[in-house]
């Protein structure tokens, strides 16, 4: 059984701890963005773009909206 090598635990407890150090950041500045988009008011709606009678089927037509819904 070989000796555990103190320079490999450490080498990788610093690079755990700067892993968790550059997560904990990002999260923290992703907080501001996500409160940022919630701030804004949703958008929803019905809009029609386009509404076309069909040429051979009488009494028929093709009708193409856009649905806006919040996430």
């Amino acid at each position: 059984m070989s000796p555990i090598n103190i320079r490999s635990v450490a080498s990788y407890a610093i690079v755990a701890a700067v892993a968790a150090g550059v997560s904990a950041f990002s999260m923290w500045e992703g907080r501001r963005f996500i409160s940022a988009s919630l701030a804004q008011p949703a958008a929803g709606g019905v809009q029609q773009i386009l509404s076309q009678p069909l040429a051979d089927l009488p009494g028929r037509e093709v009708r193409v909206l856009l649905i806006e819904r919040p996430p």
